[in-house]
């Protein structure tokens, strides 16, 4: 009986090995902001006309693999009282308790996961988006956009972009619906020095 039981634990040791692992080495964690990064958010208006607006203050951390994108790690938290819109009465409304209600829910977070790599190189990240204290399943669509040498910094650049939309009334969002769009696209751009 002992014998066999080394046998066997030295046959699952082996066939593990001949298995490649990822390994914390081979992850790394970029964290950025509004200085190499950009969160938007666009709706339509009447049906007729869209805006877009951004958030001036956010964190955000994504962890992958260089060479696996389609296994990355977002983190991402929102503060929803920082918005720029052209329109300026925008931001009072959307800070407002009928929107973002800032001043009780001063942030928005967004935690999720890439689940493989489509053939077109796009990756779809699926996670749970947070607002106003309600938390929904989420999904976007990520790509690296272009990937180069920055040759003042030394070292590989990489642009990436994800975009999904929400509908705004699952997070009670339910004011001027009659002028909003229920539907609100996302978009995200991040510059990161690999």
């Amino acid at each position: 009986m002992q014998g066999w039981i080394g046998r066997r634990g030295a046959m699952l040791g082996a066939a593990a090995a001949a298995v490649p692992r990822r390994t914390m080495a081979q992850d790394r964690t970029w964290r950025f902001g509004p200085e190499t990064g950009r969160i938007s958010f666009t709706a339509r208006h009447l049906g007729l006309f869209s805006s877009t607006g951004r958030f001036e203050r956010f964190r955000a951390a994504v962890t992958l693999d260089p060479g696996n994108l389609g296994d990355a790690r977002v983190e991402a938290v929102v503060e929803t009282a920082a918005i720029s819109h052209p329109w300026p009465a925008a931001g009072p409304l959307l800070r407002s308790a009928a929107f973002f209600d800032s001043e009780r829910f001063p942030e928005a977070r967004f935690a999720g996961r890439a689940s493989g790599v489509s053939e077109r190189g796009a990756f779809p990240v699926e996670g749970t988006l947070s607002v106003r204290g309600i938390e929904r399943p989420f999904a976007m669509r990520a790509r690296l956009v272009t990937r180069g040498r920055d040759q003042a910094a030394g070292r590989d650049v990489a642009d990436f972009e994800a975009e999904g939309e929400l509908d705004r009334t699952q997070f009670a969002m339910v004011a001027e619906r009659d002028v909003i769009s229920d539907v609100i696209a996302l978009a995200v751009r991040v510059q990161l020095l690999l």
